[in-house]
């Protein structure tokens, strides 16, 4: 496995299973309903390719800890789709196109 494949295995597969399970992403301080937006916000990211260090790193100045208040603040200010509006500024905010359908 190469170190590339093996630092996204490290990374990507346990903030999935945070961002899975309500109670463990509550030291996040949000609410259950801002914790789930951010694990469906860091999910839907991850699912692209794109893990918190590498999303991060697209920000100028920003940190996996800053990504991480952004997401809680953007799902907290949401409406009923704050997941998808929250996805859809932080790809703004780091450069990330978003997906293409498969034809």
């Amino acid at each position: 496995m190469s170190k590339r494949r093996k630092l996204a295995a490290t990374v990507v597969v346990p903030v999935l299973t945070l961002g899975s399970a309500g109670a463990a992403v509550a030291d996040q301080g949000g609410t259950p309903n801002t914790n789930a937006c951010h694990g469906i916000v860091i999910s839907t990211l991850a699912r692209q390719g794109y893990s918190p260090p590498a999303v991060a790193g697209r920000i100028p100045g920003a940190t996996v800890a800053s990504l991480n208040r952004m997401i809680q603040e953007l799902c907290a200010a949401g409406g009923s789709d704050a997941a998808l509006g929250a996805v859809q500024k932080v790809r703004e905010s780091a450069g990330i196109p978003p997906p293409q359908p498969q034809p």
